[in-house]
């Protein structure tokens, strides 16, 4: 009986401790928590994920919402770690549009692992709000 009572604990508890699978395309939106001057709406933008073990990399792509008005675009560069259903990343912009900062997010895997939900903010700033990420096509589609 101990034994097949630790084996369903061992069971339970591993299955928390996976990570999910976050190859793949992503399109999210973002939204400010002190919207400035026409902030106050959703931002959308798309990401390619590319995981190995518990490391992310990737590359995101947005509609060029700030910076300068020459560059229809926005292109940023991907990297993060994934540990169970948290995720953490930096998308640090390329140049694009005059834009070189970095934004931090925090997020978690929900239970379907086609969406997650969490926090972004731009270091040394005020900068902060919500995301919500959604898979569109798995790393088995590409």
């Amino acid at each position: 009986m101990r034994l097949l009572t630790s084996l369903i604990l061992f069971a339970f508890y591993s299955g928390f401790a996976m990570s999910a699978e976050l190859t793949g395309l992503w399109l999210g939106s973002y939204y400010y928590d002190k919207p400035q001057a026409g902030e106050d709406r959703a931002f959308d933008f798309s990401i390619v994920f590319e995981q190995e073990a518990n490391k992310l990399a990737g590359k995101a792509l947005e509609p060029r919402y700030f910076g300068d008005n020459n560059e229809a675009a926005l292109l940023s560069r991907i990297v993060g770690l994934t540990d169970g259903k948290r995720v953490w990343f930096n998308k640090t912009y390329d140049g694009s549009a005059g834009q070189t900062h970095t934004v931090k997010y925090d997020l978690v895997i929900q239970a379907d692992e086609t969406m997650m939900l969490g926090t972004w903010h731009i270091p040394g700033s005020d900068r902060s709000g919500k995301v919500k990420i959604y898979k569109v096509i798995s790393e088995k589609d590409f």
